[in-house]
């Protein structure tokens, strides 16, 4: 027999207390925070190497000074890092935010901290799907999304169609972006991945046509894939376009913005359905941004990996025989 959950047999009335705090001291500006600080990082390594070599640093009790072997290189790599796994924190946090406060629940941040992590994948994988109607049982999907997001629900609030379905269409690309997970995954496991350049050319074997190319920064991961016979290791090489993960972090965290705004006047103020000072819709359109970044009909540039099997016995068995 399981354990009954954390929100089984709790004491009402100590949800308002709980939400006053979650709101009040919530850190909506993290996000934009750490983009900033790693893009100017990205920028101004040699500066800033320059600064701490010199320098004696303090945290608390504590005094210590910079290696002598940290250079140029080595910075950037890491500020590129940085903004990969801040892209990813800032998606899942955004998706958590968004499914917990979906629930409509008295208490989002009771909801946030109990959802398993088979019950996040699952709603995840749903709004993969574009299912946005079976988050809670009182609202429609558009209702759901705009009171979430905006604070009201269709006809209370002037977004249009247009608008809606593009706002839903990032929640889905959100969604996917987080069902694969590889470069995030790997950061977060042992920091196994790590950047570099990536580069690949197909052409006509037949008359040595390029049929499509594509180089430039990438993540390189090992990834365990499930094979025919067993489990085998794939070098995966993922390119990254650094501008785009910069500009959806920073918008992906305007959302969140929306959230915690809405939330406070909702569970705090309990003005549940009514227009909310300081939260804004982005005119940010998901098929155009894409279009900018990945050039429509190009299946080079959409290419987001490629992978590279490590070579396994029944590997050389194959070659043996074709050899033969």
């Amino acid at each position: 027999m399981s354990k009954p959950g954390a929100k089984e047999n709790l004491v009402p009335g100590q949800e308002y207390d709980i939400n006053k705090m979650f709101y009040r001291d919530y850190m909506t500006e993290y996000f934009d925070e750490k983009v900033i600080l790693n893009v100017d990082l990205l920028g101004n390594s040699e500066e800033y190497i320059k600064r701490i070599v010199s320098k004696e640093l303090l945290v608390g009790k504590i005094k210590f000074e910079a290696g002598k072997d940290v250079d140029a290189k080595k910075i950037e790599k890491y500020a590129k890092c940085e903004l990969v796994d801040t892209y990813y924190h800032c998606l899942e946090t955004f998706m958590r935010l968004f499914i917990s406060h979906a629930s409509f629940q008295p208490c989002p941040l009771m909801e946030l901290s109990s959802i398993t992590p088979h019950e996040f994948r699952k709603k995840v994988k749903q709004l993969v799907a574009g299912n946005f109607d079976n988050l809670n049982n009182k609202y429609s999907g558009d209702d759901t999304v705009l009171l979430v997001l905006f604070g009201s629900k269709k006809g209370n609030i002037s977004i249009n169609e247009k608008q809606l379905k593009n706002l839903k269409e990032w929640i889905i690309f959100c969604a996917k972006e987080l069902i694969k997970m590889d470069e995030y995954n790997s950061f977060k496991h042992g920091l196994s991945m790590f950047a570099g350049f990536g580069a690949m050319k197909v052409t006509n074997p037949k008359t040595g046509e390029v049929i499509f190319e594509k180089e430039g920064d990438a993540i390189h991961i090992l990834e365990n894939k499930e094979c025919d016979t067993q489990y085998k290791f794939s070098l995966t090489n993922i390119f990254v376009e650094y501008d785009f993960k910069v500009i959806l972090t920073l918008f992906f965290n305007e959302l969140i913005k929306n959230i915690i705004q809405i939330g406070y006047y909702r569970y705090v103020h309990y003005e549940k359905d009514s227009k909310v000072s300081g939260v804004h819709f982005t005119e940010f359109n998901y098929f155009e941004l894409t279009d900018l970044f990945y050039k429509k009909g190009d299946i080079g540039a959409r290419l987001g990996s490629y992978g590279t099997p490590l070579i396994y016995e029944d590997d050389l068995e194959e070659l043996e025989k074709t050899d033969d």
